[in-house]
């Protein structure tokens, strides 16, 4: 087998373990919030319910990440297939999903919706 097919399998095992801590954080965000104080419980003050609160906001957040990691590599590893057809097909791919990327990234109705206004008061200052 060729340095092509090596290189091809690791870029899809890199994806493959991207989705795999996506699983396991996802998993531990359950866990995390099945033990959780319920609102009714007697006993708990409201800074161990927002200590809980930030944990899952932050497992949450990590698994996102882990997702989009995966999803850009697997986009890079599709554009690594154009090595097959020649070097410039490959540099073309590339430069081809970084501006795909960019564009959904930072030019999305999405992204613009997000940055407009989601600013929490207590991160704010």
């Amino acid at each position: 087998m060729g340095i092509k097919n090596y290189c091809l399998g690791g870029y899809f095992f890199l994806c493959l373990f991207h989705f795999h801590l996506v699983s396991t954080s996802i998993q531990l965000l359950f866990g995390v919030s099945g033990s959780a104080p319920l609102a009714t419980e007697r006993g708990i003050e409201d800074s161990e319910r927002e200590l809980y609160a930030m944990h899952m906001a932050q497992i949450c957040s990590l698994a996102a990440n882990q997702f989009n990691y995966g999803l850009r590599a697997f986009y890079f590893a599709m554009a690594f297939c154009g090595w097959f057809l020649g070097p410039y097909f490959c540099m073309a791919a590339s430069v081809m999903v970084v501006a795909v990327l960019y564009r959904r990234e930072f030019r999305s109705k999405t992204f613009k919706t997000l940055s407009r206004g989601l600013v929490m008061k207590s991160h704010a200052s």
